[in-house]
């Protein structure tokens, strides 16, 4: 067959993308369809009819269809986004305004407007669009600009007067009208006027009352003791001292000044005592010992404490004696000693010196048990210990085995194994040699083990390589250009010589065999070379719509490039359509609109106060947008032009209209108790206050304050005494004293009166009476002695057991005696002075001395014999059951012991319960029974140990350890029976002695590693928020990526196989390596004017402490240089002007003084006027404004009184000061101000009285 062979190679086509801008993002449409072309292969064949066979003619290659790329648009219209920018409110602090006055809105505040305008962009190479540019739009928001008070008002202090209140206790003050502080406005108006403050001040007499202590008289009496009850003959009563102190009230200062005190005194009368000063004397007692047998030797019990006698100083015995009473111990003592047993120790030849110690014997303690026994003297209760009693069992000496002979060694062999994985004559130690131990008995303890190598047999082979040649063949379907073609490769011949070894494995020598020759011819290299030309295919144009250029403005964006196909049809470079960018970028224009003012009329302010601007006017603006479009097939741009109008906002502004209103006060009263009852005096003249139209105080009214008088009266009347009585133990029943005679009191009368607060009424109390001097009480003393008899008290019987004498046996140890009981008749006065007899009582006055009696309560014995016990012990070395004695059996002692209880109260002996007691312990009989055990042995095999090694290669096998056989020892012990002493053979156990060595091989499973490196790509982005001065910045660092292809193997354990997995492949894919580079360019930031305050420059100065200086910005929006405010100081410096006002005098005229002398009552002070100019300034504009206020501080007028009273007698005439004539407009002065108390003026007429009454007598003297 030679028909034709037709072959058809698609070539795909390639998408071109293109932007629209009125289209959303997201938005995607086929605009041409792309036509995939078609690259026909035809091969045709010629047919040799000689031989038959069919050769292939050079391919032909043509076009059938040509290639159209298919062209996408991508929606990039711009998105806007609108968000309201809140405004803020910024407070300006006024200081003439109060922290609580209403603020006041200086400006309206309005939001303000943010457009956020982002375009796209899109990829050519892949139609992929994103993020191009944000735009920003910023309409600022108007701040809400609000004024507030800073400032602070001042205090205005007010005056204190102060009014004498008898009732109140000394010192206390009581505020009957409370002074209140005025308030100045920091703008300089009276915000609050002060109030005088009316104090009541306690004037209370004081009344101290002084105790004075009566004496205690003491009276010596030898018949009584000093710890009997002292008796009272005179009972003690205090006097007292009562001291009354009156005050007066300085009503200027509120000083308070005692006056002279009035005391009374009631005298103490002193209390008389009889006290004994006798002693008691003392009566001994006597101690008696009784013996103890369950005591410890010579330890002693108290039974009964001696106690002494006491004879009473008046001769009577008050307390008997009492004899003190031991028991002594004399319990025998028994000491046991331990008697210990020796270890002999026998040498034995047939056991090693490692061998361990075999018990022949074991050893038993010995006992010697020492019995003392003691006797009790009764008088000096002195114990005495008697010879001791010995018993003695001797110790079993400890037998013990020990092994003297030595180990012999068993010498090991070497064995020779061969390896062909070692080179010829190379040596390999697999096992190391180990020499036996051989045991004194004969016995093998350790095996020998043999030291076995592996000697080198790898055959050694020599190749040679034989050279091949290579021939070309020519190919018109081929460029010149293109890389040769490999027809046939070329392999190279090899010639190969091995030679073999033997070894000896006796002696480990190896010997060469003859050498074997092999040969493989070698093979030619067929390369093929081109010899054809290449063929130009032209390239298309598309264009595509562009936000970032200006309308109509072209850029190409992808450069167009034509194809290239090689001679064989075939394309070696396909053509790059050319893409061209059109500019459609939108034209946004601004114009601004101005706004008006608008005055409103607010009847609640002044039309002085400041004006209010209650919305802040702002411009407007009309922006006008100019949009395009492309016509994609031949690149044409057509506007589209929007209008959108923000209107201004228009200022208003509040002005006041309205008037103050007037605040009228009111009038209150006080009571005052230093004026007469119904006088009234006028303290504080009443003011009116002043309201702002805006409803707040500017000033408060001062409300008028009157003083009434409600002065107390009083009258006295007598009081009657008591009479009191105080009895005498000391004196016979019934009779009286007078020691304290009676005096009469004092009871004063007082009517107080009460003031109606409105109307100032007074109105008389309900009389009130107090005792002011209290009456001395009468006292009476009453004997009331009392009277005695006595009898006799019996005496009780006593028993006291001794366990030293014969059960039941009696002896009287103490005499009773009897005691005396006294009888006593008290007598009682009751508060009229009445005595009366009280019930007889009893008093046990000497104890009766109880009679001891003893009571014998020895105890009685008997004994019978204890029979020992056998114990078995295991002899681990001697044969099974065989016995021996090593202690013999001793009988013990057992004693019975009857013991006698005494009744306390009948002195009646009962015998107890016998009880028994072990006296003598039995020796336990000791005897030894064998229980050695039997022994077996047999061999265990080795197992194979297979470890994989992933060192090796795999398969490959390397022997750590040879195996060797174990051996498993069978043994029967035997356990003693202690009760009948056989020994029982226990089941047959089995143990490994020598373990079997396990043989150990490490077989190779290291993994086959192959690793391809991938290289990476590199791509650069262009980002306007980078300068192109900026260095680049690597977004992604570009990194190679490999393909890892493991082959991994596994080792069977039990047989050492091994088993190849399935190769695993790990592709890292390679990293593209991201370079950003800027576009962009830096913008200007504006700086700011700050305007500060200067309290220290003259108003309106301006002093320039920082010029400005304008930042830059990058495009990223970080700031490259910070813009420098300008930074202007402006004076605010406050002018205060002060005028004095010079102050008035005014005279009165007063009768009461002489003619000639006068009395400055109040001094003059002169007045004064302050205008104070403050500044505020604007910290926006600079503007300073100014702020007057003006404060008048009135004068206070000079006030002199003058004497009219014309003088008796001629005197010499005091110099009078000279004083203006009272005048209409000086209307009179009906309440002087108070400098002084009324008793203090009093004085000082008083004194200018003597002044020219002694005048008067030294001239009179003079004359005669």
């Amino acid at each position: 067959g030679t028909k034709p062979k037709v072959e058809d190679r698609k070539i795909p086509f390639s998408t071109v993308f293109e932007t629209r801008d009125t289209e959303e993002v997201g938005f995607m449409s086929v605009v041409v369809t792309g036509v995939v072309g078609i690259e026909r292969t035809t091969t045709t064949y010629t047919l040799n009819q000689s031989t038959g066979e069919v050769t292939a003619n050079d391919p032909v290659v043509e076009m059938v269809q040509g290639v159209r790329n298919r062209i996408e648009s991508r929606g990039t219209k711009p998105q806007v986004e609108t968000s309201v920018i809140p405004f803020e409110t910024v407070y300006e602090e006024d200081a003439t305004m109060l922290a609580t006055d209403p603020e006041v809105v200086v400006v309206e505040g309005q939001d303000g407007e943010k457009v956020v305008t982002t375009t796209y962009r899109m990829d050519p190479a892949t139609g992929e669009v994103s993020p191009d540019e944000v735009t920003e739009q910023v309409k600022a928001a108007v701040q809400k600009v609000v004024k507030r008070g800073i400032g602070s008002s001042t205090e205005i202090t007010y005056e204190t007067t102060y009014i004498s209140n008898v009732e109140l206790p000394l010192g206390e003050n009581r505020v009957l009208t409370k002074g209140v502080k005025g308030r100045r406005h920091p703008n300089g108006s009276v915000l609050e006027s002060a109030v005088q403050e009316v104090v009541q001040v306690g004037t209370k007499p004081t009344v101290e009352t002084e105790t004075l202590t009566f004496k205690i008289v003491y009276q010596d009496d030898a018949t009584m003791l000093a710890t009997d009850p002292e008796v009272t003959v005179v009972t003690g009563r205090e006097g007292k001292r009562v001291s009354t102190t009156n005050y007066s009230l300085d009503a200027k200062t509120g000083q308070v000044s005692p006056q002279e005190p009035i005391v009374v005194t009631t005298d103490a009368i002193d209390q008389v005592i009889r006290r004994g000063t006798g002693t008691e004397a003392s009566l001994p007692f006597q101690t008696v010992y009784l013996s103890a047998l369950e005591l410890p030797a010579g330890e002693r019990v108290l039974v009964t404490k001696g106690q002494t006698g006491v004879r009473h100083p008046n001769g009577s015995v008050t307390k008997e004696a009492v004899n003190e009473v031991y028991q002594v111990g004399v319990k025998p003592v028994e000491v046991i000693e331990t008697l210990p047993f020796e270890t002999i120790y026998q040498e034995d030849p047939s056991m090693s010196a490692k061998d361990p110690e075999l018990l022949v014997r074991e050893g038993l303690v010995g006992q010697r048990v020492t019995v003392t026994r003691y006797s009790l003297n009764n008088t000096t209760g002195e114990v005495t210990a008697q010879n001791p009693e010995i018993r003695e069992t001797p110790a079993n000496n400890r037998i013990i085995k020990r092994g003297v002979g030595a180990e012999s060694s068993i010498p090991f062999k070497t064995i020779y194994l061969a390896s062909s994985h070692l080179p010829a004559g190379d040596k390999l130690l697999v096992t190391a040699g180990q020499s036996g131990v051989l045991h004194p008995n004969g016995s093998v303890l350790k095996e020998a083990i043999a030291e076995v190598y592996q000697v080198g047999v790898q055959p050694l082979v020599v190749t040679e390589e034989l050279a091949f040649q290579t021939r070309y063949e020519d190919d018109p379907m081929m460029r010149k250009e293109d890389a040769l073609v490999l027809v046939q490769e070329g392999k190279l011949g090899r010639r190969m010589t091995t030679t073999s070894y033997k070894l000896d494995e006796m002696t480990g020598l190896v010997t060469a065999q003859t050498p074997v020759v092999e040969t493989v011819a070698a093979v030619d290299r067929v390369m093929k070379r081109g010899t054809g030309q290449d063929e130009a295919v032209p390239a298309d144009r598309i264009y595509i719509a562009s936000s970032s250029l200006a309308a109509g403005e072209q850029a190409v964006a992808v450069a167009g490039k034509s194809g290239l196909r090689h001679p064989n049809g075939s394309l070696l470079q396909v053509p790059v359509t050319e893409v061209v960018q059109v500019g459609v970028r939108p034209v946004v224009v601004e114009t601004e609109l101005a706004f008006n003012t608008t005055y409103q009329d607010d009847a609640s302010m002044l039309a002085t106060d400041p004006e209010v601007v209650l919305v802040e006017g702002l411009t407007g603006k009309s922006v006008q947008t100019t949009v395009y479009t492309l016509n994609y097939q031949t690149g044409q741009v057509t506007a589209e032009t929007t209008e959108v109008v923000t209107p201004a906002v228009h200022r208003l502004i509040r002005r006041g209209t309205g008037q103050n209103e007037t605040l009228a006060f009111k009038t209150n009263y006080v009571a005052s108790e230093t004026l007469r009852v119904g006088e009234a005096r006028v303290i504080v003249v009443g003011e009116t206050g002043v309201r702002h139209p805006n409803g707040t105080i500017t000033k408060e009214a001062v409300n008028e304050l009157i003083q009434v008088g409600v002065r107390p009266t009083s009258r006295t009347a007598a009081v009657a005494y008591v009479t009191d009585y105080v009895a005498d133990a000391t004196k016979p029943a019934e009779t009286k004293t007078i020691l304290v005679a009676g005096v009469p009191g004092v009871r004063t009368y007082t009517t107080t009166y009460v003031m109606n607060d409105k109307t100032g009424q007074v109105t008389a109390q309900p009389e009130t009476s107090e005792v002011t001097v209290k009456p001395v009480d009468e006292l009476i003393q009453v004997g009331t002695a009392p009277s005695y008899r006595q009898e006799e008290v019996a005496f009780k019987t006593r028993y006291v057991a001794d366990p030293d004498k014969v059960a039941a046996s009696q002896t009287v140890f103490t005499e009773g005696v009897p005691g005396i009981r006294t009888y006593t008749t008290t007598y009682v006065m009751d508060k009229a002075g009445q005595v009366t007899a009280q019930p007889e009582t009893a008093e046990v006055t000497r104890l009766p001395i109880a009679e001891v009696i003893q009571v014998g309560t020895a105890p009685t014995y008997r004994q019978e014999e204890v029979a020992f016990k056998t114990r078995y012990v295991a002899d681990v070395t001697k044969k099974s059951n065989s016995q021996t004695i090593l202690v013999e059996g001793l009988p013990g002692v057992r004693t019975y012991t009857t013991r006698y209880v005494m009744d306390g109260a009948t002195g009646q002996v009962a015998a107890q319960p016998e009880t028994a007691e072990v006296t003598r312990i039995p020796v336990v009989e000791l005897i030894q029974v064998g229980t050695a055990p039997d022994y077996r042995q047999e061999a265990v095999d080795f197992s194979v140990i297979y470890t994989a090694d992933d060192s090796l290669l795999a398969g490959e096998q390397v022997v750590d350890v040879e195996g060797s056989l174990g051996v498993r020892t069978y043994t029967k012990t035997y356990v003693l029976d202690e009760q009948s002493g056989q020994a029982v053979a226990q089941p047959e156990t089995s143990e490994i002695t020598t373990a079997a060595i396990a043989r150990q091989v490490r077989v190779g499973v290291k993994p086959k590693v192959e690793v391809e490196s991938l290289a990476f790509e590199v791509r650069y982005e262009e980002d306007p928020k980078m300068l192109p001065t900026d260095p680049e910045v690597l977004v992604q660092e570009g990194v190679a990526g490999t393909k890892t292809t493991t082959t991994t193997y596994t080792l069977n354990i039990q047989n050492g196989e091994v088993t190849a997995d399935t190769p695993s492949v790990v592709l890292v894919d390679p990293v593209v390596k991201i370079i950003r580079r800027g576009v962009g360019q830096v913008s200007p930031i504006a700086f700011k004017i700050i305007y500060k305050a200067d309290d220290q420059l003259e108003a309106g100065q301006k002093v320039e402490d920082q010029a400005g200086k304008e930042g830059v910005r990058h495009p990223n929006g970080s700031v490259l240089e910070e813009a420098q405010d300008q930074l202007i100081r402006v004076g605010v410096k406050a002018v205060v002007i002060e005028t004095k006002i010079p102050f008035e005098e005014e005279c009165i005229d007063d009768p009461t003084m002489p003619e000639g002398t006068t009395l400055v009552v109040e001094e003059g002070r002169e007045g004064k006027r302050i205008v104070k100019k403050t500044y505020t300034l604007n910290e926006e504009t600079g503007e300073v404004t100014e702020v007057v206020t003006e404060e008048e501080i009135p004068a206070v007028k000079r006030v002199i009184k003058r004497g009219t009273m014309k003088p008796v007698e001629e005197c010499p005439v005091v110099p009078a000061v000279d004083c203006p004539v009272p005048t209409a407009a000086s209307p009179e002065v009906k309440v002087l101000p108070e400098t002084g108390t009324e008793s203090g003026a009093t004085l000082a007429l008083a004194g200018a009285a003597s002044l020219l009454a002694g005048a008067a007598l030294v001239k009179k003297k003079e004359e005669d």
